[in-house]
C-alpha cells in the first residue's frame, strides 16, 4: 500500500493516440509513461478502436485502485460560450440556453452530448459536451481495469481551472496540445469568448498575431500584449521584442524532460 501512496493515473486521448501515465507525490520519478500508442494513419477513430487502444494501454499496468484524471484534447469536444437568458433564475433556464447555443453553433442537437457547465443565471459562462459513445468506453474500460475513476475533462477545461488565478491582468489564455489551440478572450478577468483552431504546420508568430487580431475584431476587444499559453507551443511563436509576448502559463514543467504531445496533453494541470 505504502508503495502506491501519492501515486495517481492520468490518461490523455487525442484522435490518434492513447497515453497513460503514472503520476508519484512520494517517492519515484514525478512523471512515468507506463504506455503511450499511436494509431496509424489507416485507423479510422471509431469507439471500437478507442476502447481497444485503452485496453491495450491498460493491461498489466497494475493500476487498479488508483485515482484516475482522463483528459480529452479538445477537438474531441465542442466548447462554447453561454449567455443566460434575461431574467433566468432556474437552472433549468440556462440549460436550456447552453442547449440552443449548441444546436446553433455546431449544428446538431445536444441529445448525443453528456453537457456540463459551470452554471451561472447573472454572467455568461463556457460550457463544454463530451459524446456520449466516448463517455461510455471510458467508463467502461475503468470499470474492467479497477480505476478509481475522479474525472473525465477536456483539455482546455482543466488547463483553466488549475491555471486561470495566474493569469497576467490583461492577457488572453490559451491552451494547446498536438496543433489544436484553445483561446479565450479575456475581459474583466471573466472569458467573453472561447475559440478553437487546427494551428498550420509551423505556423509563424505573424499567423499568431492575424489570428488573435480576427477574434478581437468578432467581438470587438482590443487585442492583448501577452498571451498566456498551457501546452507547447512552436518556438516561432516567441518574440522579445514584439507587440505580443508569448509566455508558457505551466512553466512549472519548464525544467522536465522534452515530452510527446501525448504526454503533455496527459499533464494538463498537473504542477510538477
Amino acid at each position: 500500500m505504502l508503495k502506491r501512496f501519492g501515486q495517481s493515473l492520468r490518461i490523455g486521448i487525442t484522435g490518434d493516440s492513447v497515453t497513460v501515465l503514472r503520476i508519484s507525490r512520494w517517492r519515484g520519478p514525478a512523471v512515468t509513461v507506463l504506455s503511450e500508442q499511436k494509431y496509424t494513419a489507416v485507423d479510422s477513430y471509431t469507439p471500437d478502436q478507442l476502447s481497444l487502444r485503452l485496453q491495450q494501454s491498460l493491461q498489466g499496468i497494475g493500476a487498479n485502485k488508483l485515482p484516475t484524471t482522463i483528459v480529452l484534447a479538445d477537438d474531441l469536444v465542442r466548447l462554447w460560450q453561454v449567455s443566460p437568458p434575461l431574467g433566468s433564475t432556474r437552472i433549468a433556464d440556462i440549460q436550456a440556453a447552453a442547449a440552443m447555443r449548441f444546436l446553433s453553433l455546431f449544428g446538431e442537437p445536444i441529445g448525443d452530448w453528456q453537457m456540463s457547465a459551470d452554471w451561472q443565471v447573472q454572467r455568461s459562462f463556457f460550457a463544454a459536451a463530451v459524446p456520449h459513445t466516448i463517455l461510455k468506453v471510458l467508463t467502461q474500460q475503468a470499470d474492467a481495469h479497477q480505476l478509481a475513476l475522479v474525472e473525465i475533462a477536456p483539455q482546455f477545461v482543466l488547463a483553466w481551472n488549475r491555471w486561470s488565478a495566474k493569469l497576467t491582468p490583461g492577457a488572453w489564455f490559451a491552451s494547446i496540445s498536438d496543433q489544436v489551440l484553445s483561446v479565450a478572450l479575456i475581459e474583466k478577468s471573466n472569458i467573453c469568448a472561447l475559440h478553437s483552431i487546427l494551428v498550420p504546420a509551423e505556423a509563424s508568430y505573424e499567423w499568431l498575431q492575424a489570428y488573435l487580431a480576427k477574434l478581437g475584431l468578432l467581438l470587438n476587444i482590443a487585442v492583448p500584449k501577452h498571451l498566456q499559453i498551457c501546452g507547447k507551443f512552436s518556438p516561432n511563436w516567441r518574440q522579445e521584442t514584439a507587440a505580443l509576448n508569448c509566455s508558457r502559463l505551466d512553466q512549472a514543467r519548464r525544467g522536465m524532460p522534452a515530452y510527446s504531445a501525448g504526454v503533455e496533453l496527459a499533464l494538463t494541470g498537473v504542477a510538477l
